[in-house]
């Protein structure tokens, strides 16, 4: 075969491949020219924020060495639901669930108006707050906005 012939060949094959893979943009971007990554859209009202657990001797004082006060982000299951109080938090409607990530942070988007919220603690919805009958128990309320509402479970010896 002439040396010539493969030289076009070579050149033939490198322009078909340049030519297909120009063509094709990275699925994590957007049509846009300058290739920007595509964010999801700002959320408008909502509910967000962390999922702690706290545990250990949190007395005032000298820190305990072997059980000692601690912090830690977690991820729950997270229930949004409507307004409860003591007495039906366990029967008010269930809006929305959802899991906080790895880090405690969690974030979901809801029309305006009040709910209740509660984290899965061994088994049961636990709440920060939980006043006599009648009161109001964890409630936030969106309106026009994203509230931020961190959730404690309280393990903890005070």
């Amino acid at each position: 075969m002439d040396k010539r012939l493969i030289a076009v060949l070579i050149i033939a094959a490198i322009a078909l491949v340049f030519a297909f893979t120009s063509q094709q943009k990275p699925l994590a971007y957007s049509d846009k020219d300058e290739l920007e990554p595509q964010m999801p859209a700002p959320m408008t009202t909502g509910i967000r924020g962390s999922v702690t657990l706290i545990s250990g001797d949190c007395m005032p004082g000298e820190p305990s060495k072997t059980h000692p006060c601690t912090r830690t982000n977690i991820s729950r299951a997270v229930y949004i639901r409507e307004p409860a109080t003591s007495a039906n938090r366990s029967t008010a409607k269930l809006v929305k669930q959802i899991t906080s990530g790895a880090n405690g942070y969690y974030e979901v988007e809801l029309p305006a108006g009040t709910y209740s919220i509660f984290v899965e603690d061994e088994g049961r919805e636990y709440c920060n707050f939980f006043g006599g009958l009648g009161d109001e128990v964890c409630q936030v309320t969106t309106i026009d906005k994203v509230a931020e509402f961190n959730i404690n479970i309280d393990h903890a010896a005070w």
